[in-house]
């Protein structure tokens, strides 16, 4: 059974569900209509885009990765930080994080927000820097493209994480928003979970993103697959669930298109497209069709708090990966649901493991999950 442990301002609603959209390829028929703004992505500018983007209505750092003690317990975290514009003046900053202790199966789930106070810009020096309350992450030296080094701190005195994370390769261009990922970084530093300090290398994934307009009231939830496969490839997907039971995916040019789902052999699919990141950085957009997610079976997790029921176990194919219907994606635990205080939306945010399907158990990665709307519809 999960543990949340919280602390929050009633501003923190819904915060955490400025999280996503990521372009997305799709099974079934489709329908092409003009993105909101109009415009196709932004031409990334570094060291620029590693600062605040105060033109934008809402931007997010998001990170997420898999952690290992040297006595071999596994912890998997996610640290979120967004600022949101209330005026032309006026900011709001929000942080969210959450620790999984995969032995125990515990989660611990904590909250902050502030206004305005948050100090955030890239300095002179080649440094960046955001913090929320004595929450923070911080970039430096800053060579464009990439940071030498991130520094992120965050959580409270019994369960948090000071982590010292390397990018492996440059930033790609995000298929979700402006903005961009780095989609494999080393990290080092400590946990402290449940009093106890433990001393914890492993991977980490970021994304700084940011959305100019508001999303339609016909979304009601996303998924979004971030996937580190031991080869050293990554794999981001992205779905945005809206009314009626149908999918929209986001286009390298600007463009939406709308997809229904299909049902496979292996289940109920979830229309998806995305990127491949190979090894030496190069970014391979999925196209429309070149990626398969099917919800394996009757699978899903059924929350005893929110009633909320959530997929459980997916069943990947990427034929470009020579990975067809190949690869199994499983929670280390089924119940990493965050329910944010003060009537929040609560979300699935949580690790998973990657392995081959047929035949069974050989490890292939790590990754995390975010789900959102399957408690309550959410529209941004």
């Amino acid at each position: 059974m999960t543990a949340n442990a919280r602390r929050t301002l009633p501003s923190l609603r819904g915060a955490a569900f400025v999280l996503l959209a990521l372009c997305a390829a799709m099974v079934g028929s489709v329908r092409a209509s003009p993105r909101p703004s109009g415009a196709a992505p932004e031409q990334l500018v570094f060291p620029r885009d590693h600062g605040l983007h105060r033109s934008y209505r809402a931007e997010w750092w998001l990170l997420s990765g898999q952690l290992h003690a040297r006595d071999g317990r596994r912890f998997g975290y996610h640290a979120a930080f967004f600022r949101f514009a209330l005026g032309a003046r006026r900011q709001l900053y929000t942080a969210e994080f959450s620790l999984l202790d995969e032995r125990s199966g515990q989660t611990v789930s904590v909250e902050r927000s502030v206004r305005p106070t948050t100090n955030s810009h890239p300095a002179g020096g080649g440094v960046f820097e955001l913090a929320v309350d004595q929450w923070r992450l911080a970039g430096h030296p800053l060579r464009a493209p990439r940071f030498e080094s991130i520094d992120v701190r965050a959580g409270n005195p019994g369960n948090g994480i000071a982590l010292n994370i390397l990018p492996q390769k440059l930033p790609s261009p995000s298929p979700a928003f402006d903005g961009y990922a780095f989609t494999r970084m080393r990290a080092s530093g400590s946990v402290m979970f449940g009093g106890r300090s433990y001393a914890v290398n492993g991977v980490s994934w970021l994304d700084h993103e940011y959305e100019r307009h508001a999303q339609t009231a016909a979304r009601v939830g996303w998924e979004r697959f971030e996937l580190q496969f031991n080869d050293g490839r990554d794999v981001e997907l992205f779905a945005t669930r809206l009314a009626g039971g149908r999918f929209a995916i986001r286009l390298p040019d600007g463009r939406e298109i709308e997809a229904s789902s299909q049902l496979l052999p292996y289940g109920p699919d979830v229309p998806v497209a995305g990127m491949i990141v190979e090894r030496n950085g190069a970014v391979r957009p999925l196209k429309l069709g070149a990626a398969s997610l099917a919800i394996e079976g009757d699978t899903f997790w059924h929350s005893p708090r929110t009633r909320a029921s959530y997929p459980a176990l997916w069943r990947l194919s990427i034929p470009a990966m020579r990975l067809d219907n190949a690869v199994a994606i499983a929670p280390l635990a089924r119940d990493q649901e965050v329910i944010p205080d003060f009537g929040g939306v609560p979300f699935w945010w949580g690790a998973v493991e990657l392995a081959q399907a047929e035949p069974p158990g050989l490890p292939l990665g790590t990754g995390s999950i975010v789900l959102t709307g399957y408690a309550i519809p959410t529209s941004l």
